[in-house]
């Protein structure tokens, strides 16, 4: 139960980290169509399927999505994270998402899991482990930090 409440809590949290990330660059009007011609279901079809022009695309209009669409999206965009971390984060850097937007991009778990703590455990050893196998960066540390700081915390309430 208290994990369940920990992950709702968590949930809350990253929502409002994404929401502070609104308006985190001017775009151009070509920029704001590309937007509104890639709805949420068209870019979870297409998360889905691996595409790395959705990613960037993903990134580049995530202030048009909210709640649950933007929770999801970001948790598809993890999958990019574990198939090629390097491409990954460094979409990021060319991106240049704010540090305070990062969090959702490494942390947003597989939903199958919120009730499985080790699933949720080993999920976060992935990610730390291709990580760690990349040079040192802003993203790529912000990213460790966060994921680490989320397992100590998942290890903790797993011991209570």
């Amino acid at each position: 139960m208290r994990l369940f409440i920990f992950l709702v809590f968590a949930m809350l949290v990253f929502s409002s980290q994404v929401f502070a990330c609104e308006n985190m660059r001017s775009m151009t009007l070509e920029q704001k169509e590309i937007c509104r011609t890639h709805p949420y279901e068209k870019l979870y079809e297409e998360l889905e399927k691996g595409s790395y022009e959705s990613l960037v695309t993903f990134i580049r209009c995530s202030d048009f999505h909210g709640g649950g669409d933007l929770e999801d999206l970001h948790t598809l965009s993890g999958f990019f994270l574990l198939k090629d971390a390097f491409l990954y984060v460094y979409i990021l850097e060319q991106e240049k998402v704010r540090e305070s937007c990062l969090a959702p991009y490494f942390t947003m778990l597989n939903p199958n899991l919120v009730d499985d703590a080790e699933g949720q455990i080993t999920e976060i050893h992935k990610r730390i482990s291709v990580l760690q196998t990349l040079q040192s960066s802003r993203i790529r540390d912000y990213g460790l930090q966060e994921l680490q700081e989320y397992l100590e915390f998942l290890e903790g309430t797993k011991n209570k």
